[in-house]
């Protein structure tokens, strides 16, 4: 195993909770932290999406793939705007803004994995449960995308608390030796904080 798979020693965790626009490369970057750093992906919309799937009909790889941006013919609606009515018209502002933070914290609380990266923060109390939980939050910016969703779940630059920013302006490899340079950074970062708790 090499040295930036090594990390801290078993009983600790890793936390990064990754946050950017859509296209940013979240999901590119969780995936090679899966596949080279042996991290196991959450994302917070997941749940969501299984009920999306449930109460819509909706396909597989209308939530999770390529067609998430194309209009359900059914709804008028594409299934990203369906999530965000659902997800945060709907749950997040008239029943509780912490309902999905808190489904994420009761899996987080009984999962055995030791290396968590979560792959869509998009709101304040989102990054702030990723650092009550002893991790960090990096921020993917891709210079080259022109942000057109208002939506206020897309609206992740005006995000504070970032604790580092990966610029995503080449091929996905090279983001990925940006992380990987960075890695080392990250796990002292968190073994540091947990020592000092």
């Amino acid at each position: 195993m090499d040295s930036l798979q090594e990390g801290p020693m078993v009983g600790d965790r890793i936390l990064i909770g990754l946050t950017g626009a859509k296209y940013s490369g979240k999901d590119t970057l969780a995936d090679h932290l899966c596949h080279s750093h042996g991290f196991i992906k959450y994302a917070l919309a997941d749940p969501l999406k299984g009920v999306c799937k449930s109460l819509f009909g909706l396909r597989d790889e209308q939530l999770w793939g390529d067609l998430k941006e194309e209009k359900d013919v059914r709804y008028g609606k594409t299934p990203r705007q369906l999530l965000q009515i659902l997800g945060t018209d709907c749950i997040r502002q008239k029943v509780q803004d912490d309902f999905w933070v808190a489904q994420w914290q009761a899996w987080l609380n009984n999962t055995p994995h030791r290396r968590v990266v979560v792959s869509d923060v998009r709101f304040e109390n989102e990054v702030r449960a990723i650092h009550d939980n002893g991790g960090v939050v990096l921020r993917i910016e891709r210079p080259c995308l022109i942000r057109c969703d208002a939506h206020s779940s897309e609206q992740t630059h005006r995000l504070g608390g970032i604790d580092h920013t990966i610029i995503n302006d080449r091929a996905p490899a090279d983001m990925h030796r940006r992380f990987d340079a960075l890695f080392p950074r990250i796990v002292s970062d968190v073994t540091h904080d947990e020592a000092a708790a």
